[in-house]
């Protein structure tokens, strides 16, 4: 009598069983714990099979626990990383305010300015947080100033001065470059004087060739000289900074990103604090 090759109904339940435990496997489901079988037909080898799979689901759940756990203490490191970085920029920014207590001062008020209309323009909170150190540090190059220079920050500078003046944006990121510092937040300080008719400085880029950070912190740099009092002007008001801003924008500032900053300043106001 010729043997049958049919496949008893026992094994092909549990070759079925085990193909089930193997596709939720592969979908990250290690639920399935039973995965030796009692059934008086089961032979040795479809036992060893199931075993093997049984420890092999082990393995990968243990190693999917260990990189779960990596990937959670990376990004502890990160933000305890972004915390320290912070805490250096306010340190370096210090150093400016003990020679020149308007730049720190409108620096704070800058990087909140421009904190604002990057969220109002719906950016990444990335971006957001990069714009901001870059705003808290755009004029970071102004410890490069002469002591004569410095010492006539309180009036209407002459223009023998003009060209250490624009070399600050340079002098800034030539000074934090070693630090670990985003390489966005570098660009928005070496061009936020830029302008999108080329005039700007240091490099006269145009349009879009500016990043959008560093325009955006361009136009909350304008807004707060203009309406800060200085020793060789007056603070002008809101309302008059607005008009300046419109009358640059399409020449110096992109008109879309200046009516969005004035809608953020109508209608949330200016207060003096930083975030």
């Amino acid at each position: 009598m010729q043997k049958s090759d049919k496949i008893p109904p026992s094994i092909s339940e549990e070759i079925s069983r085990l193909s089930s435990i193997v596709e939720k496997i592969f979908k990250g489901d290690y639920s399935s714990a039973a995965f030796t079988s009692s059934h008086p037909q089961i032979t040795a080898e479809t036992a060893r099979l199931s075993s093997a799979i049984e420890k092999m689901t082990m393995k990968m759940q243990a190693e999917e626990i260990r990189l779960k756990e990596t990937v959670e203490e990376l990004s502890r490191l990160n933000n305890k990383l972004k915390r320290n970085i912070l805490k250096t920029v306010i340190t370096i920014a210090k150093t400016v305010s003990a020679r020149d207590s308007y730049t720190g001062d409108h620096a704070q008020r800058v990087s909140h300015y421009s904190a604002r209309l990057a969220r109002r323009l719906g950016l990444p909170e990335e971006d957001v947080e990069n714009i901001k150190i870059g705003a808290r540090l755009h004029d970071i190059g102004k410890i490069g100033f002469s002591d004569r220079l410095f010492n006539n920050m309180g009036t209407e500078l002459p223009p023998e001065f003009a060209a250490e003046v624009r070399k600050h944006p340079q002098i800034g990121v030539s000074m934090l470059k070693e630090l670990d510092l985003p390489a966005p937040v570098l660009d928005y300080i070496l061009y936020h004087h830029e302008r999108i008719n080329g005039k700007g400085y240091p490099k006269g880029l145009k349009g879009k060739e500016i990043p959008l950070g560093a325009q955006i912190i361009g136009i909350a740099d304008s807004f707060d000289a203009i309406t800060t009092i200085r020793n060789y002007q007056n603070a002008q008001s809101r309302d008059e900074a607005f008009d300046i801003l419109m009358n640059l924008s399409g020449s110096g500032f992109d008109k879309l990103l200046v009516e969005a900053f004035i809608r953020e300043i109508t209608e949330n106001g200016m207060p003096i604090h930083t975030e």
